[in-house]
């Protein structure tokens, strides 16, 4: 840790966020006791303490613990892998994925960071693969299991967590039987469901991709799977003029080809459509007009 990460942690004024928290009056309604910290550092290793603690913090106050907790990872115990990545990754739908600022991270991509750090805890490959799959074993959606790959970096670790390629390969294994076997309204729960289809896609092989296709286009039939598939295939281009939401369109038909055109086609002609508001009427409608065509255009 830098010396500025140690002021911080230690809630030293030499810092300027603890500064700046110093002069308006201590800890008031917009910073956490360091007792609060402390008994989340404690929690990691328990696992209703830590749930308890979790649930009784406000959004903001989750967003400034995630973020003041890194400054404790040489604390941290490779221990509390299987306990508190779990229950972290099966609250990430509730966090906030919206930026702070230009430059700052979300609360969710904070939360992805402690698991991060979690694990990279252990040392030993073995230890951690096993370490890894207790912690799957807890996670209670493949949207979740999608990030703990992630965060181990795929079938094909690059390094970064110290994992054998064999643990990340049988993880893999797992997500994809689990996702090419799941119904259509169980895909329908899944809270990041274009993601989780786009990133497992990306990661198999040609043979793999070939077998998914055909059971990834029989969903387009049910209008639930669609919408929620376009409502977590989405980006944002943000500028001081500019604030348009996209659609990853591209990635999209080369999983489920002119079936996806063919399928909103459908729902838009349906008396179904006239029963979607708000977001999902717009990103039914963003989607027609891509199929349409309609492309962002470049700054």
């Amino acid at each position: 840790s830098s010396w500025d990460d140690i002021w911080r942690r230690d809630r030293r004024v030499a810092n300027e966020e603890v500064f700046r928290t110093y002069l308006q009056a201590g800890l008031d309604d917009g910073a956490l006791a360091s007792s609060v910290m402390e008994e989340l550092i404690t929690a990691l290793t328990d696992g209703d303490a830590l749930s308890r603690c979790l649930d009784e913090l406000s959004p903001s106050e989750l967003d400034e613990a995630l973020d003041r907790l890194e400054d404790f990872q040489e604390r941290f115990s490779p221990e509390a892998i299987p306990i508190a990545a779990p229950i972290v990754a099966n609250r990430l739908h509730t966090m906030s994925n919206a930026p702070q600022g230009y430059f700052g991270f979300s609360t969710r991509i904070k939360a992805r960071r402690l698991i991060w750090a979690l694990m990279k805890r252990e040392q030993n490959p073995s230890l951690l693969g096993d370490l890894t799959n207790e912690a799957w074993e807890q996670i209670d959606s493949s949207s979740g299991h999608l990030e703990l790959m992630e965060i181990i970096g795929g079938p094909k670790p690059d390094g970064t967590i110290a994992i054998h390629e064999e643990a990340a390969r049988g993880l893999f294994e797992r997500l994809l039987n689990k996702l090419s076997n799941a119904s259509t309204e169980k895909l329908v729960s899944e809270w990041n469901l274009g993601v989780l289809v786009m990133r497992t896609w990306s990661w198999m092989s040609d043979e793999e991709k070939q077998e998914f296709e055909i059971k990834a286009r029989g969903h387009l039939e049910s209008n639930d799977f669609l919408v929620q598939l376009l409502l977590t295939s989405t980006g944002r281009i943000t500028g001081p003029r500019r604030n348009e939401v996209t659609l990853a369109w591209d990635e999209l038909m080369g999983i489920f080809g002119e079936g996806l055109s063919d399928a909103i086609g459908r729902l838009v002609s349906s008396p179904a459509y006239a029963d979607l508001e708000g977001q999902k009427r717009e990103i039914v409608d963003l989607a027609k007009a891509y199929a349409d065509g309609y492309r962002p255009q470049a700054w």
